[in-house]
């Protein structure tokens, strides 16, 4: 009893400790701020009325920032409250068609305002939402249907016939064809009564899919457990309320998603664009005066890519944060980065199951070349062995998680496994005696080779180095005489002449004998998924 106690104390003293720096942070990025008392009684009656969600974030910056441009895309400007107008008249018009709590839904729809729109109004109803990948191929999408039962899909127009393909028969509503009888708004122009307050429903991310067929991972908003993360996020991200971000991942994965929550929680208009193009991207940049960008690894090396006469007529005097995620970024094109536009580059590491594992200011970048950074509060992070036994800083093991943002199982069962009490995230690494988190890679791409472990992106960091690679990744392929050996794919940097002799050579000083790889082929570009990440199945094929 005296020792429950004890803890509950402690637990108390702690999450007091969280609350207080995240009310610092909060007020320094302009989230929490004095309130006309008019506005206090509309977020009060708001809240009330329409209950605890994901679009609540909405109608807070609606209430309190309502001409503020809220979304630009490709078809003009939203203001904060325009798009909540359409997004109570949409979850209205699916209320009264019988989308309720106890539902599920499935989004699939670039980056516009109608994935916006479609998510808060379902959100809004108190039903699950699944986020569908815009990339997946029939079968595969087949696949994932096949685990839930769907009430409804949202989708661009452009997604009609993959969907048939993959044999959805039911309700289908488009997100982006205003003119079809069944439209986002089409609902948004009738006039039914608002749905009243609704359980939380609940976000299911599907996972990037590399080693084997996507799953759910369903979320739900837990706001003690994110007090910690977020005063984390907000005291290292100098990010500011009204601020103009451009979201250039997919929203339908977790990265994208979380900076769209983050934007509207600061009342910051969001710049969208349908597929990330460098060019594009660095004309809305300067455009928009952008403040915020939040883009994956291989966006920013194609904006770095851009002919210097083009990417020199851009000004990115207006960029203070470029935040990146989703897939490995190279200790190579951090610096490069950096060097480029200035130390306003820092990097997440984390999952769709685990969320936030670690963040990089560019300090720790510049100190310690190749780190994902650092322990956000209300997160406990372990480098533990097989027996799940804590290893010393600079001891290599699997990168463990415990937080209140662990996802708590895939949808149809299976969660990731546990050691210790820590979520394994399927990634090797060690952690420095500064406490900054590095990653050797992922448990399954390790490799076997003449008796020795290798981590193929050990090697690809150091051919990222070289001045005539613009993109490399690294594969383990069977060998009878070794087991296994290390296969190397190039994309070259412009027209530079970058020979297999060459780059081996480059390496040969710099590691192991057997980490040198045996092959390496030259490509005109990698396999990637719409976050960037390497397909390495599809490198084994080639």
């Amino acid at each position: 009893m005296k020792q429950s106690l004890a803890a509950s104390l402690r637990n108390g003293v702690v999450v007091t400790g969280h609350l207080m720096q995240a009310g610092m942070a909060l007020s320094r990025a302009g989230i929490i701020a004095p309130v006309r008392p008019d506005r206090l009684a509309q977020l009060l009656w708001r809240a009330a009325s329409e209950g605890a969600n994901f679009a609540a974030l909405l109608s807070a910056a609606a209430v309190r920032y309502p001409n503020r441009s809220a979304i630009i895309d490709d078809l003009g400007t939203l203001s904060f409250a325009e798009l909540d107008r359409r997004v109570q008249a949409m979850a209205a018009a699916l209320a009264a068609d019988g989308i309720g709590p106890g539902h599920t839904v499935a989004l699939m729809s670039r980056n516009h305002r109608g994935f916006v729109e479609g998510l808060l109004a379902v959100s809004r109803l108190g039903a699950d939402v699944v986020l569908l990948n815009t990339e997946f191929p029939a079968p595969q999408l087949q696949q994932v249907l096949s685990r839930h039962t769907l009430a409804l899909v949202i989708h661009d127009a452009e997604f009609k016939e993959v969907l048939l393909m993959a044999g959805f028969d039911g309700r289908r509503v488009t997100a982006d064809a205003p003119l079809t009888p069944d439209s986002l708004c089409r609902l948004a122009a009738r006039s039914e009564l608002p749905p009243g307050p609704h359980r939380q429903g609940q976000l299911i991310i599907l996972t990037s899919g590399t080693t084997g067929v996507p799953k759910g991972a369903p979320r739900r908003s837990r706001p003690l457990a994110m007090v910690g993360p977020v005063a984390f996020l907000f005291k290292t991200l100098p990010l500011r309320s009204g601020e103009v971000v451009l979201i250039g991942p997919p929203l339908f994965h977790g990265f994208g998603l979380a900076f769209l929550a983050v934007a509207l929680s600061l009342g910051s208009p969001v710049v969208l664009c349908r597929r990330f193009e460098a060019e594009v991207v660095a004309q809305l940049l300067v455009l928009h005066h952008v403040k915020t960008l939040v883009a994956v690894p291989v966006m920013l090396q194609r904006l770095l890519d851009l002919p210097v006469k083009g990417r020199y007529s851009y000004s990115f005097r207006h960029l203070s944060t470029v935040i990146t995620a989703g897939a490995p970024l190279s200790a190579a094109l951090a610096a490069r980065w950096m060097d480029t536009h200035g130390d306003n580059l820092f990097n997440l590491y984390g999952s769709t199951e685990t969320g936030i594992g670690t963040l990089a200011a560019p300090a720790d970048m510049r100190a310690a070349p190749g780190t994902v950074g650092r322990i956000p509060l209300g997160t406990e992070l372990r480098i533990l062995n097989d027996d799940g036994v804590a290893l010393a800083a600079g001891q290599h093991g699997h990168i463990c998680v415990r937080s209140g943002m662990l996802f708590e199982g895939y949808v149809g069962g299976g969660s990731k496994p546990v050691l210790n009490g820590f979520m394994n995230t399927g990634d090797m690494g060690y952690v420095d005696d500064e406490g900054r988190l590095f990653v050797d890679g992922r448990e399954d791409d390790m490799i076997l080779s003449g008796g020795e472990n290798v981590f193929p992106q050990e090697v690809e960091e150091l051919l990222a180095r070289h001045p005539g690679v613009a993109d490399v990744a690294v594969i383990g392929v069977e060998d009878a005489e070794f087991g296994q050996r290390l296969k190397a794919f190039v994309v070259r940097q412009g027209s530079a002449v970058t020979s297999e002799e060459a780059l081996k050579a480059f390496i040969k000083d710099r590691v192991a004998r057997y980490k040198v790889p045996r092959e390496i082929v030259f490509v005109p570009e990698l396999p990637r998924n719409p976050t960037g990440k390497v397909l390495r199945r599809q490198l084994g094929q080639m």
